[in-house]
């Protein structure tokens, strides 16, 4: 039976405690649900724990709906958590309150192209402001970008490969000190339950009159046990499909991409202790994030894309990587060549020491090779869409398609829940107007025939509620069980197992009302 809270709402089970399921958990314990959230290792130690934080203001885009979505979210995150900007204690002109933007000469979108996309940010960071001052989180709209003059970066950057410099308010988020709060708060909230080093191996669908889901899980000691439940949020990144998978929900070939990539960790040299993080756009160059005291991270993208897959698993190697499992020969051979290859943008760069090499797993729509980001105009240059997915009543998909969508991603998958805690209920309704008509019409109804009928709404009709009575949609479904049951009297025998579309006497139990 369907466990509810003391408010009389369902309890949730969140699988995934990165940035999208943590968000969603916290947003949803907020409206009065219960929590279950479950990881395979700890909270955000996944690939949203692996980031440095940038906390793009678009400018990471030609796209320019991608560029003001990205905007937009960063600017919700600052809202909410207002207190993790590094230096944010420095006067606004340290370099580590603005992020630097190299147009290459090479770069794969025109100069002019890619500035009039930063143009129409500001124009939205404008408009959003004066629709609301509190959004003002990122310095005075007149300072959030300007035109650099040479002079302010010819002894930093290889000026063979600039073409132009822009300096941005773009701040780093303090990810890591963030997230150790966050675990606090998580596991001080009365609503949420963390359960850590907990991997979901098996989730099925259980028979009609059951909580909807079986989810079989594994600790890190070994030790299997199961729960039900009736609300699933699938926040397990690139594990989503393969899970989603289990209960029959096929993912279309080539949906989506998994892309495995490595950042690099360094020790700066002294001499850019204080030097601006620096972003080298567009197309497959670097970045460098000054994280302060002397730390970065840092990507090559020639070196730092390392495979990409449309498969429901990872490839043995990525799995491999991603499970920390890389040797320090690995990660200094790798780390040096892609040292070596910032430099050629940033030449003291070449002085860094390499700390540390991380891997996580970049996702976007549809199907992607590592050839294809070389072109600009791919659609994976366009990242407005987050993702979050009704699969049926009880599922929702929620990959957190950019980092900082993470806010909006729990909001969403929030309202989703409460629609759907409303759409059960007339389902619940539905169903029984269903078993009333066909009793009238004298067509079968048994636990094979219920559990159809149940799967049929939950899975393709739950979104038909809004637009549609309980009474048109029960009247078109009675009428396609008449339908097929017309169809039999045209056989003169019952082949196989098909079941007679007489009457007969209904054995099983019924839906719970």
């Amino acid at each position: 039976m369907l466990e509810k809270t003391e408010n009389n709402l369902p309890k949730i089970t969140i699988i995934g405690a990165g940035a999208a399921g943590f968000s969603a958990a916290l947003t949803l314990a907020e409206r009065g649900y219960k929590i279950e959230l479950i990881d395979k290792a700890t909270l955000s130690s996944g690939a949203s724990g692996r980031n440095p934080g940038r906390m793009g203001h678009g400018f990471h885009y030609a796209d320019i709906e991608t560029a003001k979505a990205y905007l937009n979210a960063s600017i919700k995150v600052q809202r909410t958590y207002p207190d993790y900007l590094l230096a944010r204690d420095e006067p606004f002109s340290s370099p580590l309150r603005h992020g630097r933007y190299f147009i290459t000469k090479n770069s794969t979108v025109p100069k002019e192209e890619i500035l009039a996309t930063y143009h129409a940010i500001k124009e939205e960071y404008i408009r959003l402001v004066k629709k609301d001052s509190a959004n003002e989180v990122f310095g005075p709209p007149e300072d959030f970008f300007r035109i650099l003059d040479p002079t302010e970066y010819n002894q930093a950057v290889n000026m063979n490969i600039v073409d132009i410099g822009i300096e941005t308010a773009e701040h780093l988020f303090d990810w890591s000190r963030f997230s150790q709060d966050i675990k606090e708060r998580i596991i001080h909230c009365p609503n949420i339950t963390l359960k850590e080093h907990t991997e979901v191996t098996q989730i099925r669908r259980n028979p009609l009159g059951l909580e909807r889901f079986t989810l079989e899980t594994k600790t890190a000691e070994g030790e299997v046990s199961t729960s039900t439940t009736d609300y699933v949020i699938n926040s397990t990144w690139q594990e989503i499909k393969r899970l989603n998978d289990q209960i029959g929900l096929t993912m279309v070939p080539g949906e989506r991409t998994n892309r495995l990539k490595a950042l690099l960790i360094l020790e700066l040299p002294e001499s850019l202790e204080n030097t601006n993080s620096m972003f080298f756009c567009m197309g497959q160059h670097c970045m460098i994030s000054n994280m302060g005291q002397q730390r970065a991270m840092a990507t090559y993208a020639p070196i730092t894309n390392l495979e990409t897959s449309t498969d429901l698993s990872l490839s043995k190697k990525a799995q491999r990587l991603l499970d920390n499992q890389a040797t320090q020969e690995e990660k200094q051979e790798m780390g040096k060549k892609m040292l070596e290859g910032i430099s050629h943008y940033i030449p003291e760069i070449a002085k860094a020491k390499v700390l540390d090499l991380k891997y996580g797993i970049i996702q976007t729509k549809g199907s992607l090779t590592l050839a294809d980001l070389q072109n600009p105009t791919h659609s994976f240059n366009s990242r407005d869409d987050h993702c979050v997915k009704e699969e049926q009543l009880g599922l929702i998909s929620n990959p957190c398609m950019k980092l900082f969508y993470f806010v909006e991603n729990g909001e969403l998958v929030a309202d989703l829940i409460d629609s759907q805690v409303a759409v059960s209920k007339k389902i619940k309704a539905c169903f029984k107007l269903i078993k009333e008509k066909a009793k009238e019409h004298h067509l079968l109804f048994d636990s094979t025939i219920q559990s159809a009928v149940i799967q049929h709404l939950e899975q393709f009709e739950f979104s038909s509620f809004d637009k549609n009575s309980i009474e048109s949609i029960a009247d078109r479904i009675v009428k396609t069980m008449r339908d097929k049951s017309n169809l039999f009297r045209f056989f003169p025998h019952n082949p196989g197992n098909i079941p007679s579309p007489l009457v007969q006497e209904e054995t099983s139990k019924n839906y719970p009302m």
